[in-house]
């Protein structure tokens, strides 16, 4: 009940102290966890869209268009419950009154590409607001991991920033069709099936999003090799994100049904490793992480937060 009333202060206090500044349309009952989408206006005429583009951008922020029918939206996405009051305040320096606050849309799915010859391999997003595409490389080298966050354009419409557009549509045999336009402008068409989920389970549920490494043995990450993020997604992609950039790609699954134990590994289960959960809430996670292939010399204890 404790937890649950300090909740209800962090989503009451920020609209409160912003309501007598900005107005707040939309959601304003903000859910850590979530991201949303902030409209700072929508125009029938380029140059006004154009001018709050404008004054965003002076106050330090980096707004959107998006085009809706006949209206031209300027919009700030992707923005996590816990940075909505400050970009509030960012808001209204730029002299801009009343905004409109939605939860993005988000789709927790993974599909295995299965047209011959599809330079992919595989889709996947997060629940968090991320993608992983995996494309095929020749057998000389690894696969290449595209990584980043994506928007809902449209119903079947998805932006995957700064890699591209993909369009789905349902397909013959439970498939969905995909036509995916690179940056290049370049269309491919193929199709995917639906991966199952490694549990239904509310353990799943909680383990599965983008974390950040917070300790390693106690000691802070921050700044140095180690400030990494890992996500755990649902169908048992284990992402790597390094702090300069870059993801390396393996899996994870539960020991047992107990769900207490996870195992993970780089090489298609050849070989794996085992970790033990000792914590694990909406917010926090963390395990021991015993010995990988003989290379770890004792366990090591990982604390993570929520990357979001």
């Amino acid at each position: 009940m404790k937890k649950y009333f300090m909740l209800c202060v962090f989503i009451f206090v920020p609209f409160f102290c912003f309501s007598q500044h900005i107005r707040v349309k939309g959601e304003t009952v903000w859910i850590d966890g979530t991201r949303y989408r902030i409209q700072a206006g929508a125009y029938t005429v380029q140059r006004n869209a154009a001018g709050t583009f404008s004054r965003l951008q002076r106050a330090g922020l980096n707004p959107e268009y998006e085009n809706y029918r006949d209206l031209t939206r300027v919009l700030l996405a992707g923005i996590p419950a816990r940075d909505i009051p400050f970009m509030l305040g960012k808001i209204r320096t730029a002299g801009i009154a009343e905004v409109w606050i939605s939860a993005e849309k988000t789709i927790n799915e993974k599909w295995e590409i299965v047209t011959p010859n599809s330079p992919y391999s595989s889709f996947e997003f997060s629940g968090g607001g991320n993608y992983i595409v995996v494309e095929k490389k020749d057998s000389a080298d690894k696969p290449l991991v595209h990584f980043g966050d994506y928007a809902f354009r449209d119903l079947n419409i998805i932006e995957l920033k700064d890699f591209g557009i993909l369009t789905m549509r349902s397909g013959e045999s439970g498939r969905v069709d995909f036509t995916f336009t690179g940056k290049s402008g370049r269309e491919i068409v193929f199709s995917g099936e639906k991966t199952a989920a490694v549990s239904e389970s509310p353990a799943t549920g909680l383990f599965s999003k983008t974390w950040r490494v917070k300790r390693i043995n106690g000691r802070e990450t921050a700044g140095t090799e180690d400030d990494k993020r890992l996500l755990f997604s649902r169908a048992g992609t284990y992402l790597v994100i390094r702090p300069g950039g870059g993801a390396s790609m393996a899996q994870w699954r539960w020991k047992d049904e107990t769900e207490k134990e996870f195992h993970y590994s780089w090489d298609n289960w050849d070989d794996y490793g085992t970790c033990a959960i000792e914590d694990l809430t909406a917010d926090r996670l963390s395990f021991e992480d015993s010995t990988y292939g003989g290379l770890a010399p004792k366990p090591e204890l990982i604390e993570l937060e929520t990357d979001i």
